[in-house]
């Protein structure tokens, strides 16, 4: 399977991108699997363009993606994004940097194929990066629900470590050493 991971932009082309290609794949994610988010497909397919947009471009969100080319266009395969902790403005502090990650979804058939291992990678490489260029480390956050085992499973797997464990969900923290 072949695919490509990109950081989304932020401009109009990456708005225009995000539009066309990343809202269906996200209403579809929530159709396919709605266990696996706290938001619903109800909620989102309310969202007018301009909601959509505006989560693009907040200044705290980064959003990953596993894309393959077909045809004319692109098909999203994988997305993640990650949610900057407002500590992380602070230059001067030598707390670590945290994100937390956010609408984590593979496609069904991109499962189990590295697909969703890569956009992990692309976004801790981000999040070293810029806790790097600070002299910090840098954390990553997931709550996963505890009607989504193999969300766990995954995190497990990546290098994260249960931290707090509740009825409704299970929050998993990855620290850079």
């Amino acid at each position: 399977m072949e695919y490509t991971i990109d950081m989304l932009r932020t401009d109009e082309e990456g708005v225009r991108f995000y539009l066309e290609y990343y809202k269906p794949f996200r209403l579809l994610a929530l159709q396919l699997s709605p266990e696996a988010f706290t938001s619903t497909y109800a909620e989102w397919s309310a969202f007018e363009d301009d909601a959509w947009a505006k989560k693009l471009t907040n200044p705290r969100a980064r959003t990953f993606l596993a894309m393959q080319s077909v045809g004319e266009g692109k098909k999203v395969l994988s997305s993640l994004t990650l949610f900057a902790f407002e500590r992380n403005k602070q230059s001067d502090s030598t707390e670590p940097m945290a994100w937390y990650l956010n609408g984590v979804f593979t496609l069904p058939e991109a499962r189990r194929k590295g697909v969703s291992s890569a956009v992990m990678a692309a976004a801790k490489q981000f999040a070293e990066q810029q806790a790097g260029a600070q002299g910090r480390k840098f954390s990553l956050v997931a709550d996963v629900l505890t009607a989504n085992p193999e969300a766990k499973l995954f995190y497990e797997k990546m290098g994260f470590e249960v931290k707090s464990i509740t009825d409704q969900e299970t929050e998993l923290i990855f620290e850079a050493c």
